[in-house]
């Protein structure tokens, strides 16, 4: 089967339906155009919107991180401070506990053989700072103790104490007082 159309309209109808045909067309595509022009404002403006806000938090962010790392800054010089004091403390004890040494080899170098130190007491709070207590043969090696003792380098204003023999032992048993010299302090 085969279709026929036949149109019996006028000429001048036929040119004004297709001229409208036409401007309808026209007009529609007009329409979308604007349409899908509005659209892409609206996304555009939202897209805007978007980013101005995520510049915003971007923004307050890297000022949050600025401030942290300030406080940062602050912390690491801190920490370089009291790495500073702790290696100076250190080092103070390493000069104390090495004075120490010096002083308690000074007095087993001034120690006679004969001499033997049963007790000795440091204090530097108080005078006299050193007390020794010790047993020895005679009293001529408790002076010989104490006079070694006066030549040293450490050492200031030596007192012997007492002197006494333990009539159980037989051994002269002697104290000892003297203080630590200090750089400041004349040598007698």
């Amino acid at each position: 089967m085969i279709n026929f159309s036949i149109n019996l309209l006028p000429a001048n109808l036929k040119a004004n339906r297709k001229i409208s045909l036409q401007n309808t067309t026209l007009l529609s595509l007009c329409i979308t155009a604007v349409i899908i022009y509005v659209i892409l404002l609206a996304i555009i403006f939202s897209l805007k919107t978007t980013l101005a806000l995520s510049e915003k938090v971007d923004e307050r962010q890297i000022d949050n991180l600025q401030v942290e790392i300030a406080s940062f800054k602050d912390i690491q010089a801190q920490i370089n401070f009291i790495n500073d004091r702790g290696a100076e403390l250190k080092n103070k004890d390493a000069d104390k506990n090495k004075l120490m040494s010096n002083i308690i080899a000074e007095i087993a170098q001034s120690t006679p053989s004969d001499v033997q130190i049963q007790q000795l007491s440091a204090n530097v709070k108080t005078k006299p700072n050193f007390k020794i207590t010790g047993a020895t043969t005679s009293i001529a090696e408790a002076v010989k103790f104490k006079e070694k003792l006066e030549e040293s380098q450490f050492f200031g204003e030596t007192n012997l104490q007492s002197a006494a023999t333990d009539s159980t032992t037989h051994q002269v048993i002697f104290n000892i007082d003297f203080n630590l010299q200090t750089s400041g302090e004349s040598q007698k």
